[in-house]
């Protein structure tokens, strides 16, 4: 018979619990941690050294009742999971306050789930919530204690090897960018500038009063810029993309001042190259910089457009997702592995990424897709970019009313909130009762009453002695604030019972073309904001929305609060073609926009002055004459400028709101023709 041989069995290695010095000299160790009773009595201190394995299931050990308690709360919270109709409370109760979603510790629920973890790692956050079996792994550290570690990070996910596009005969694409082969970092690095106009083109968007501006540190930027000069080789591809966007922002806003073409190709040029560094740096992994990069991308195409088209709203939900996968909702304090700086840099990107969200969505008629995002993260602190460093942060903040380009963004964004939830009040599906709306006033009053005092609101000719970001951001808090009012009261207009409210919207739309008035005059050449050209032409679309409201009070002939007295409106007939005048002569390059103010200018002219006169047409860019015939549009009479009304459907589409459709009669004057409100944009 064959002769059979027994396997040897295979020694279980056993984990080693005590130190090394005790396990070598046969001595019986407590296995106490940092030093065991037989270490102490021989003075070894130094020497008491256990193996990973047995400190690990040591101290596993002595927090066993701990141990405990969490898998009995592991257990209660995966049994919760089961019932899928069961929805787990954030700890603490989330509470609207102008605009901010803070968190207070007085819920009383019974089951106080987690509320997810920010992890920390090459100075990158990722946020894991609380549904995510991630979230699980902090639990289950100790009990991993008892089993050798595989090695296994429980990070984001990786791409398997067998899905590399060098497997595929079909390359992939990057359908956000538009591009599917970025160039090489070489390749980037060759297209750069010369260094003395780069120098320019950074040094002209850190100048502005760019309140963007604020998400980088300057002297931090400043020192690596420098060390990349020296060595090319010392930055990310993020960083690098993160420059290009800069250099964008610089040659655009210069190209546009001095009405240079060759800066303005060279502003797409760079736009352009910093989406390759972007792709290049695959930013879907949420590198350092990548959402404020992403930012500055989209702030250089609202500043080229004058508008808002699908690209940029695309980029900014791309943007508003890394950030909430980037944990910059959450309060960065949670985690204690964060430096100040990286806390405060962090709450800064957040307060721009939800504000600029808003804007963006408003333009297109849409709702924030960040509206009911549940946040604690708290407002920046008062300081300069000077006042704080990497290695050195100051115990307190400057008083909360000194000016400063962070004290400016956080108030302009307090409004934006408020602004936001307007916006989403109109965008239910029920109607907003009369209470709601009471209630939205009293916040934007509240806001106003807490705004410190130089912000308020200060006639132009009283700020001789103000610095001109100041004034700038006075007359933006001001059209915001104004706009919210518009908004929020234009469903009264045609209601006879709330004349107070209607009251308040046509005073709204009136104060607002004044001030557009104001500040476009302070943008002309030789005027105090002549530098701020570029960002003052966004607001071309308030002064539409203001502008229609005003239209629609100077159709209404009969009595009551919406006529007005014949004085009012020789006044804002006056104020409007004023303004439309300054609008198209400086030249706006939203097509939308320019449609809109040729209409508004059609309309007033056509009150202003008798039949039988030149009408005059502007192309965006200057003034220049356009005979419609003999008479002036009256809506019936003349067939080329009925011919050029029916060409222009959907012209007056999001103007309150965007979704929200406009009442029959809310523009019922000569040119509702031109009005196609069943249309959205996007």
């Amino acid at each position: 018979m064959p002769e059979h041989r027994t396997q040897p069995r295979r020694r279980i290695d056993r984990v080693q619990l005590a130190c090394v010095p005790c396990r070598a000299g046969k001595l019986k160790c407590n296995h106490e941690f940092p030093t065991c009773d037989q270490c102490q009595k021989r003075n070894r201190e130094a020497d008491c050294n256990y193996t990973e394995r047995g400190l690990r299931y040591n101290t596993a050990s002595r927090d066993f009742e701990s141990m405990r308690d969490k898998l009995e709360r592991l257990e209660h919270f995966v049994n919760r999971l089961k019932d899928s109709n069961t929805l787990l409370p954030l700890k603490g109760k989330a509470e609207a306050n102008e605009g901010e979603t803070k968190i207070t510790n007085d819920d009383t629920t019974d089951f106080i789930g987690p509320t997810g973890s920010l992890r920390y790692k090459d100075n990158t956050t990722i946020f894991i919530g609380p549904t995510h079996w991630e979230a699980l792994v902090d639990d289950l550290a100790d009990v991993k204690a008892y089993f050798k570690e595989e090695g296994i990070d429980a990070g984001a996910a990786e791409t398997p090897e067998s899905a590399s596009t060098s497997n595929f005969s079909i390359p992939s694409i990057d359908i956000v960018m538009g591009m599917s082969g970025p160039f090489s970092k070489q390749e980037l690095l060759r297209l750069l500038p010369q260094r003395a106009e780069l120098d320019r083109l950074v040094s002209t968007w850190f100048d502005t009063m760019d309140g963007l501006r604020t998400i980088l540190h300057a002297p931090s930027f400043e020192l690596r810029y420098s060390q990349f000069w020296q060595d090319h080789t010392v930055v990310s591809n993020t960083w690098l993309a993160c420059l290009f966007a800069i250099a964008s922002l610089g040659a655009e806003i210069t190209g546009q001042n001095k009405c240079d073409a060759h800066l303005l190709s060279q502003a797409e040029d760079l736009r352009r190259l910093a989406g390759h560094a972007l792709v290049l740096a695959d930013y879907a992994k949420i590198h350092p910089r990548t959402v404020q990069t992403i930012l500055l991308l989209i702030q250089s195409r609202l500043i080229r457009s004058h508008d808002v088209d699908n690209e940029t709203w695309v980029l900014m939900g791309v943007a508003s997702r890394l950030g909430m996968r980037a944990g910059y909702h959450r309060d960065p304090s949670i985690s204690e592995a964060l430096p100040p700086f990286a806390c405060e840099m962090k709450r800064r990107a957040w307060l721009h990424l939800r504000q600029l969200d808003i804007h963006v969505a408003y333009h297109l008629g849409l709702n924030s897709t960040m509206h009911s995002i549940s946040t604690d993260t708290q407002a920046p602190l008062n300081l300069l970019d000077a006042d704080f460093t990497f290695e050195h942060f100051p115990p307190s903040s400057r008083p909360t009313d000194e000016c400063t380009p962070n004290m400016y963004t956080t108030h302009y964004a307090q409004l934006t909130f408020i602004f936001g939830k307007i916006v989403a009040s109109a965008h239910v599906l029920s109607p907003q009762s009369h209470n709601e709306t009471v209630e939205l006033f009293e916040q934007l009053e509240g806001w106003k009453r807490t705004c410190p005092t130089v912000l308020q609101p200060v006639p132009l000719e009283s700020t001789l002695l103000d610095p001109p970001e100041l004034v700038l951001t006075r007359m933006k808090l001001e059209l915001l604030r104004l706009k919210c009012i518009i908004i929020l009261y234009r469903r009264y207009l045609e209601k006879s019972d709330f004349k107070n409210e209607a009251k308040r919207c046509l005073d709204a739309a009136r104060e607002s073309v004044e001030l557009h008035i104001s500040l476009l005059d302070a943008s002309e050449l030789d005027g105090r904001l002549v530098d701020c050209k570029p960002y003052i032409a966004l607001h071309v679309h308030d002064f539409n929305l203001a502008a229609m409201v005003s239209c629609w009070q100077l159709r209404r002939s009969g009595t009551g609060i919406e006529a007005g007295t014949a004085q009012d409106q020789d006044s804002t007939i006056g104020s409007l073609a004023r303004a439309c005048d300054s609008w198209l002569q400086r030249g706006v390059n939203s097509a939308r926009a320019v449609r809109a103010l040729r209409a508004i200018d059609m309309f007033v002219r056509q009150r202003k002055q008798p039949a039988n006169a030149e009408l005059l047409h502007f192309d965006g860019a200057g003034m220049a004459p356009f005979t419609t015939g003999s008479q002036y549009y009256d809506g019936t009479s003349n067939q080329a400028s009925q011919d050029w009304f029916d060409g222009q459907d959907g012209l007056f589409d999001n103007f309150f709101g965007g979704s929200l459709p406009l009442d029959d009669n809310l523009l019922d004057f000569d040119i509702t023709d031109m009005l196609d409100t069943g249309n959205q944009h996007g």
